[in-house]
């Protein structure tokens, strides 16, 4: 179980106006929270490479009367496969999916190049695999192994933060 998203969104410093991007947003959680909080001078583009979620997280956000989701089916591992702009978005959240991505130092590019300088990553993952409770144990992200891939790739480690059972939080600055 995570920490409360709320507690994890309030410590990430995410306030009325940003534009955030829930890299692989699954159901939702996340991209839900992130639409209060920001406001509706603010905007989440909620993206996965699962159509039926992206349709199911559409439908949650109008039936909230939440305007400012914007659903996109993208590809976190191309470059430029989540249509945003350059330099676009306040906050980049990576929740749950870095396990399941192949090419990580692409995903992480991609980061690189929406995230405006000075904007910050948001990074939680399984801390094990828990007796494939999460993800199998070839698949764990280690912390020290994903600080690693993302100082390579010229992002700081701001601070770790707790994300609850069996899940660790990094947050990266760029």
């Amino acid at each position: 179980m995570f920490l409360s998203p709320e507690k994890i969104v309030e410590y990430c410093d995410v306030h009325h106006g940003m534009k955030v991007a829930d890299f692989g947003s699954n159901i939702g959680t996340f991209s839900l929270l992130l639409a209060k909080r920001v406001g509706v001078h603010g905007v989440v583009y909620a993206i996965d490479v699962q159509k039926d979620l992206l349709t199911k997280l559409h439908n949650e956000a109008k039936f909230h009367k939440l305007e400012n989701i914007e659903v996109i089916f993208g590809n976190l591992e191309k470059e430029k496969g989540t249509t945003l702009k350059d330099e676009s978005v306040d906050r980049v959240f990576l929740v749950n999916t870095f396990f399941q991505i192949e090419d990580k130092n692409a995903c992480i590019q991609e980061i690189r190049r929406v995230l405006k300088k000075g904007g910050k990553v948001i990074f939680i993952d399984w801390s094990d695999s828990f007796e494939n409770l999460g993800p199998h144990k070839d698949s764990v992200i280690y912390a020290k192994q994903a600080e690693d891939i993302f100082e390579r790739n010229y992002f700081k480690k701001e601070a770790g933060f707790p994300a609850g059972d069996h899940h660790y939080g990094i947050l990266f600055i760029k």
